[in-house]
């Protein structure tokens, strides 16, 4: 192969690359989001009696912290707390009775939990 051939190649390469990069629609154009510091002092709230934490996640967007929670009684919910705020509230959406969770995840850039 030629050096010219060679550079030509490699110049079409780097366009192609530069064309996916600037294409008008891709899953990675999130608009840049505020990440707030995290609170100067301690908190903590407390939960029932007999539930269990099973899992948690942060939303990086501020200090607000999704709990997945079995219940005493054998259900699981999903409790939203507000870090530096001494309750916690309901997420106000019932899980399936016959679904076990294991897992909670917060979307990084939108209101959404994942239980898996």
């Amino acid at each position: 192969m030629t050096l010219a051939r060679r550079g030509v190649l490699a110049w079409l390469f780097v366009c192609s690359i530069a064309a996916l990069a600037w294409a008008g629609d891709s899953p990675f154009r999130e608009p840049a989001m505020l990440v707030r510091p995290s609170p100067v002092n301690r908190s903590q709230f407390q939960i029932a009696a007999g539930d269990k934490v099973v899992d948690f996640d942060v939303w990086s967007s501020g200090p607000e912290a999704a709990i997945l929670v079995r219940a005493a009684n054998g259900p699981h919910k999903v409790l939203l707390w507000e870090i530096g705020t001494a309750e916690a509230r309901d997420a106000q959406f019932d899980i399936p009775q016959d679904f076990q969770p294991r897992s909670l995840a917060c979307h990084p850039a939108k209101r959404t939990i994942y239980l898996s």
